[in-house]
């Protein structure tokens, strides 16, 4: 009777969070895009053409691509036993299907780390640390040519150095440096997660344990079959395809702005994405869009429809072509079971 009743208490907590965060997200919305004419929006957005549309899934697609490369190369690390690439790939793609109505990225992630274990096998530490690895690496790759976009925006665009600008200083530098921070406080202060660890309870052994797999599965680029430079290029490119995916949409409604200004959208999105308070995409990533591209001169029609095309379009390239990997996954495991 007391479980129930827990069980039933947790399932209400969990759906006035989910109400509350809808209810967030939705006056995000609106503040959005009440600072904007609506009418200008959509002209915009009526203004895209369908081969806009075609570079924007050929870019995704090319990220994704890159992505699940250096994704591939860490778990062949980390499991230690042979990864098929389709497999990874069909796990990225089918975590993204169902990650669309996930309010937040590191739900997404959460959902891929899922279906990796299940398609791949090994510890679920193992492939969590995957995951995270592969992320502070984007990361650090699209924060460091941040920096550098914005150090020449401000020397010779003539942005000058605002407090806005200023602050994305500082965001970006603490992104670039989580990576290697984080590596480095394991490789030379292990002894204090080792003290941590001594003091989970006997009963606590399955977390004690996953959290030894996931600490060992972090210091993966102390193997020597795990180059650092090629997976951080690799992470780079990631960046560039992104950053084309946004000059793409960006040039097609007239913007007047550096072409390297896409670029640096593309580590402010990804912070932004972390934020759980999106619906399909659309929600405070359009605020944190809107307010950025407004501190270089981008007009907020433009900068709104921007923003939107390149939620939608990542929402529908998950969704076309997830729910294909979603089928084939299933298909997958089959194949798995029967061997």
């Amino acid at each position: 009777m007391q479980v129930s009743t827990r069980c039933i208490q947790l399932k209400m907590k969990r759906g006035i969070s989910l109400a509350l965060r809808l209810l967030v997200t939705m006056a995000i919305l609106a503040v959005v895009f009440r600072s904007v004419n609506l009418g200008h929006v959509v002209s915009h957005l009526l203004g895209i053409e369908l081969l806009t549309i075609g570079l924007l899934l050929f870019f995704f697609l090319l990220e994704n691509l890159a992505k699940v490369f250096n994704w591939r190369q860490l778990l062949k690390s980390m499991l230690d036993t042979p990864v098929r690439f389709v497999r990874v790939l069909c796990a990225n793609l089918a975590g993204g299907f169902l990650g669309t109505v996930v309010p937040s990225s590191a739900g997404t992630d959460a959902v891929r780390v899922f279906y990796s274990r299940r398609l791949l096998g090994g510890h679920v530490g193992s492939h969590a640390a995957s995951i995270v690895a592969l992320n502070l690496l984007n990361w650090s790759s699209g924060a460091v040519m941040g920096l550098a976009v914005l150090t020449w925006l401000t020397l010779r665009g003539g942005y000058g150095l605002s407090g806005p600008i200023l602050s994305l200083f500082v965001l970006l530098s603490g992104v670039a440096l989580a990576f290697p921070g984080m590596y480095m406080l394991l490789r030379y202060r292990r002894h204090w997660l080792v003290w941590g660890l001594r003091r989970i309870p006997k009963r606590g052994h399955r977390v004690r344990r996953g959290v030894r797999k996931f600490v060992t599965a972090l210091r993966v680029f102390e193997r020597a079959h795990v180059s650092f430079p090629n997976v951080a290029l690799v992470s780079t490119g990631c960046v560039l395809f992104q950053g084309l995916a946004w000059c793409a949409v960006g040039s097609s409604t007239g913007s007047d702005v550096p072409m390297a200004l896409w670029l640096l959208m593309v580590p402010v999105s990804g912070i932004a994405n972390v934020v759980p308070l999106s619906f399909i995409g659309l929600g405070f990533n359009q605020a944190v869009h809107f307010s950025v591209l407004a501190i270089f001169g981008v007009p907020a029609a433009e900068a709104v429809a921007v923003s939107t095309v390149m939620v939608l379009g990542s929402t529908l390239y998950a969704v076309s072509l997830g729910s294909i990997a979603f089928a084939a996954s299933s298909r997958l495991r089959l194949v798995d079971s029967t061997a």
